[in-house]
């Protein structure tokens, strides 16, 4: 069955992503992943997303700055801090 959430996992640690992006995909939700604020940010000005899962320690940008600039540009990605 297709699923057409699109989500932005954000965390700096390379095992959470792997993981966390093979369940979302097993679900059949499209998944992309961010290694930092910075990064983050670069992806969502690019592609809009349904659900940002964002860790709050981040290095360069942190989460909650990743948040304030999701509610500034993006009032419908919901965002769950980690």
């Amino acid at each position: 069955m297709a699923n057409n959430v699109t989500i932005l996992v954000v965390d700096d640690e390379a095992p959470f992503l792997q993981v966390a992006q093979a369940l979302l995909e097993s679900e059949n939700y499209t998944v992309e992943t961010a290694v930092d604020g910075v990064a983050a940010i670069n992806i969502l000005q690019q592609k809009s997303f349904d659900v940002v899962l964002l860790d709050i320690k981040l290095p360069r940008v942190d989460g909650i700055e990743v948040l304030k600039f999701i509610h500034e540009h993006y009032l419908n990605t919901q965002v769950i801090m980690l």
